[in-house]
């Protein structure tokens, strides 16, 4: 599909599955090599959007990385309201862990920042932040990420996990706002 309509906006093709494959492959190459010392590895998925692409990546990744979620939120259709809600969702004991945490998408990294702040992350050996895609020019806090699928510029995307008002997180490809 070149294009799709969700709620009434139309989306055109931005970045098509077979893209995204080779990314995750690239992404699941360079998580090996990093971890390949390191013992006592768990992978922090964020919710919603990042479930599709937590899932696709760790399949790829030769070591075995136990795998929980964090759900965050601070999204109203096309717009963040600069307030992060977080719900924990049954971690482990975190203390002297590697912490790879996985997210579909940094645009302020504000959802980033709160989260890294959380008492949970105080007495862990290591944390990395690994995105499918960056958007570089909107960052509003400073934060390194290890691994890096994409950077794009500031369109609204969708697909491949992210979502418009919750619609659109099923298509294999990822779609930015048509203006």
């Amino acid at each position: 599909m070149k294009s799709v309509n969700i709620q009434n906006l139309t989306f055109d093709l931005y970045m098509d599955a077979a893209e995204i494959a080779s990314i995750n492959q690239s992404l699941a190459q360079k998580i090996d090599d990093y971890y390949a010392d390191k013992e006592d590895v768990i992978a922090i998925i964020i919710l919603k959007g990042g479930y599709i692409f937590g899932a696709d990546l760790l399949r790829l990744v030769e070591a075995d990385i136990p795998a929980y979620f964090i759900q965050l939120s601070s999204y109203v259709d096309t717009k963040s309201t600069g307030e992060v809600a977080i719900n924990q969702v049954n971690l482990p004991d975190l203390t002297n862990k590697n912490i790879l945490i996985i997210e579909d998408i940094i645009e302020t990294g504000l959802s980033m920042d709160t989260l890294l702040k959380q008492p949970l992350f105080n007495e862990v050996a290591s944390i990395e932040l690994c995105t499918l895609l960056l958007k570089p020019t909107e960052l509003k806090a400073q934060l390194t990420v290890k691994f890096i699928g994409k950077s794009i510029p500031s369109d609204f995307v969708v697909g491949y996990g992210l979502d418009y008002n919750e619609y659109g997180r099923h298509l294999p490809d990822i779609y930015h706002l048509r203006m």
